[in-house]
């Protein structure tokens, strides 16, 4: 083998079991993300799914539309009435408050049930499944590597020993 080929075996080597190692310590954090973080609150969530589904199904039922529409009319309605009546002065403002109440709880609602439709596609188990995949492929990389690094190299230890 000419010099420069076994230059570029060695560089090339080299780069394979860097890669493979950056890739081996990415999936060791994201192993300890999953375990530590992400199942528990994966089981939580869980066990929470028919109270969001139940609670994402009547927020965002028309009759609730309405209902939010109706309070902000109300509101609006109290607001000019109170110029005449003054007892109505705060009523307006609570109105308005109750109707952004029952909007946040309509986010709120949807935010949580796409975090449950989100969760139930990526279980814990699947995710050990794609952290091993990716821990053997680190691994086979780092192996590709060391091999063409000592490839590379047994010409000129050889020379190095007589």
């Amino acid at each position: 083998m000419e010099k420069g080929v076994d230059y570029l075996a060695s560089t090339w080597g080299g780069f394979l079991v860097g890669v493979g190692l950056s890739f081996l310590l990415f999936s060791l954090s994201v192993l300890y993300a999953v375990e530590s973080y992400y199942a528990p609150v994966y089981e939580d969530v869980m066990s929470l799914k028919p109270t969001i589904e139940s609670l994402y199904s009547i927020t965002h039922h028309t009759l609730y539309g309405f209902a939010t529409d109706a309070l902000r009319w109300v509101a609006s309605a109290v607001n000019l009435i109170s110029s005449i009546i003054p007892q109505l002065k705060g009523a307006a403002d609570k109105l308005r408050n109750a109707a952004n109440f029952m909007e946040n709880a309509r986010s709120n609602a949807e935010r949580a049930y796409n975090i449950v439709k989100s969760m139930e596609m990526f279980p814990p188990e699947r995710l050990r499944l794609y952290i091993v995949i990716s821990l053997v492929f680190s691994i086979a990389l780092m192996s590709v590597g060391g091999y063409l690094i000592v490839k590379a190299r047994k010409p000129l230890q050889s020379l190095v020993t007589t």
